[in-house]
């Protein structure tokens, strides 16, 4: 298991049913228990009264704290899978670390392949082989062309899609980019807009997939200025709500920095009301911009985070 902040496991909502039924276990052998005893053993009842108190503290508190999932995602934010870029035994040029792109689409296109579009990837019944073939593939110059040292932008990152799709025989219904980096890429709808909450979360919504575009950096000058470091793509594979209404996101992280287990990063977000973010390839207001509060392990040397673009695919 990934090690990070709250939330971050697989089957959270598993969790959550263990701790149902554990409080219901022992509260009725609790209650059963005090049937009938004697004196002697009124210690023995306090005890397992404690016992019973705390996990029902237990349950209350993952009733109130622990981030739900909606939509009935449970299962299905455990079938995305949660390749680690830098896997040794992957042998990806320069130890994968310029990898995230590929990495995170061959994630969602896994899944889309054992949802019927079986010829998204191989199926030899090794699943880390097939999807190291999608990557491989992906990153290749027909596609995303990753390069060594910038990774993969957006525009690539959607021709890639888009060239791939096509070359497996499948038709896009919807392949669709906002974001503050401008870019046109034939066949696909691109705004040069923040993606919303709303954008983002129908991305995972049937049988669509989502990738966000995650900048790194510093708030500089009284936090009016966003100095990006560096970017990173996610894949997006669900979305809730918790306790206080506030909605947030469910990611697979390839970044070592998440950990090097299977794992869901709950990504809880803040839209930017003024700011200016300037990134290595454009200076753009982020107003509207959602900055990511809680969820996301960061680099070493950025404070912040915030989602500069997102990229929905849906197939026909």
């Amino acid at each position: 298991m990934r090690a990070g902040d709250l939330g971050r496991s697989p089957g959270t909502a598993t969790l959550f049913n263990r701790a149902i039924s554990c409080s219901m276990a022992n509260g009725s052998v609790g209650r059963n228990s005090a049937r009938g005893v004697t004196r002697s053993r009124w210690g023995k009842i306090r005890t397992m009264r404690h016992i019973w108190i705390k996990t029902n503290l237990l349950t209350l508190w993952l009733l109130t704290c622990v981030l739900p999932v909606s939509g009935g995602q449970e299962s299905e934010i455990d079938s995305f899978p949660d390749f680690l870029q830098t896997d040794a035994g992957a042998a990806l040029p320069r130890g994968g670390n310029m990898f995230c792109g590929p990495v995170a689409a061959s994630n969602s296109l896994m899944w889309l392949r054992d949802r019927g579009y079986s010829r998204l990837a191989p199926n030899t019944g090794d699943a880390r082989a097939d999807q190291l073939a999608v990557i491989q593939e992906l990153a290749e110059p027909p596609f995303m062309n990753t390069a060594a040292k910038d990774g993969t932008t957006p525009g690539p990152f959607l021709r890639g899609i888009r060239n791939f799709i096509t070359a497996k025989g499948y038709q896009t219904r919807r392949l669709e980019y906002r974001g503050l980096e401008s870019v046109r890429v034939a066949g696909v709808q691109t705004y040069e807009v923040p993606p919303d909450m709303s954008f983002m979360c129908s991305g995972r919504t049937g049988n669509a997939c989502g990738w966000l575009h995650v900048q790194y950096g510093n708030f500089v000058g009284n936090l009016q200025e966003f100095q990006c470091v560096s970017a990173h793509w996610l894949t997006l594979v669900g979305f809730g709500e918790d306790s206080q209404r506030r909605r947030f996101l469910i990611v697979h992280d390839s970044s070592p920095r998440a950990g090097k287990g299977f794992a869901h990063n709950y990504l809880h977000l803040q839209a930017i009301k003024e700011a200016t973010i300037v990134a290595k390839r454009y200076t753009h207001s982020a107003a509207g911009c959602c900055l990511i509060t809680d969820g996301l392990a960061l680099k070493h040397n950025t404070k912040d985070a915030l989602v500069d673009g997102c990229v929905v695919l849906e197939l026909q």
